[in-house]
């Protein structure tokens, strides 16, 4: 189950991404951890921006109008005080794929409450559709087929601050493992430096992350993605909700589970279970494309 690719005469390349079309990215590349990604590999990132301003939030493109995020990001914003921005990578340059796009609706969980790590997911939708391309793809939505053990490995993008401090100008990558509720409930329950014991996970939340720390999501990563493989796509298992700081010792990074709202999200937004996407590059300009279908 991979992408189907055609070339004819060296003139156009036809490709086809298996149906649904979602959670394969076109371009390729071995992970690591803590460093810069590769432009494109991680092509459904979107990121959230003020005017005049760098990203204070991630998001996921689940669809061609449909981003999501964490509710915290947007509860008190209204739609035109940001943007989304799709096909994004460095930030101090328009790339060539880069596709800003303003915000029709803001659909946040009908029990989320502030300040709070529960129900911590929003859907925006968006104005306009996005232009599909290389670098602008859909990530796969969990159902109850799709699980994510103890110990596999995932990875958490954003441009939210790295471990030694500062903000990165490029998108970045972590290679994080997925945790037990009940493993990372008793990591929690361990008292820090000051004596303090922190969350209780729920069910409608996942932990991802390492005992030792080192790896994690941080600030500015609230609302991204955190994605796992299997059988040859990429899922979205979790958006970024918070933590006990960044990459501390027993405290491992808390996601939002989104197979626990694969029902609210579809209720909301039916289309994005059905992306179908075949495009037409031609070589001399590998981003853009020609919709063939």
């Amino acid at each position: 189950m991979g992408v189907t690719e055609y070339n004819y005469y060296g003139f156009y390349r036809l490709i086809f991404l298996p149906s649904p079309g979602c959670g394969v990215p076109l371009v390729r590349s071995r992970i690591m951890g803590g460093q810069e990604a590769p432009y494109g590999k991680w092509p459904w990132q979107a990121n959230l921006r003020r005017p005049g301003y760098y990203p204070y939030c991630g998001g996921t493109l689940i669809g061609e109008k449909w981003i999501l995020t964490a509710a915290a990001c947007i509860h008190s914003n209204t739609k035109s005080s940001f943007q989304v921005f799709v096909g994004d990578y460095n930030l101090d340059n328009t790339d060539k794929g880069e596709q800003p796009v303003s915000v029709k609706r803001i659909i946040i969980h009908p029990s989320y409450r502030e300040g709070y790590l529960n129900d911590n997911i929003a859907l925006l939708e968006l104005a306009t559709k996005v232009q599909m391309n290389k670098v602008t793809l859909p990530v796969c939505l969990p159902d109850a087929s799709v699980t994510f053990p103890d110990g596999q490995k995932c990875s958490v993008t954003g441009w939210g601050q790295i471990m030694d401090g500062g903000d990165p100008r490029v998108l970045r990558e972590v290679e994080v493992k997925m945790m037990s509720n009940d493993r990372c409930n008793t990591l929690f329950n361990i008292p820090d430096a000051y004596g303090r014991t922190t969350a209780n996970l729920t069910d409608t939340m996942l932990c991802a992350g390492y005992a030792k720390g080192g790896r994690d999501s941080c600030n500015g990563d609230v609302g991204g993605p955190l994605v796992c493989p299997k059988d040859g796509r990429w899922y979205l298992a979790g958006v970024v909700s918070g933590g006990d700081g960044c990459g501390k010792p027993n405290r491992p990074g808390i996601y939002t589970r989104v197979s626990s709202y694969i029902k609210w999200i579809t209720g909301v937004a039916p289309e994005v279970t059905g992306n179908v996407i075949c495009l037409i590059f031609l070589p001399t300009d590998p981003i853009s494309y020609l919709p063939f279908c």
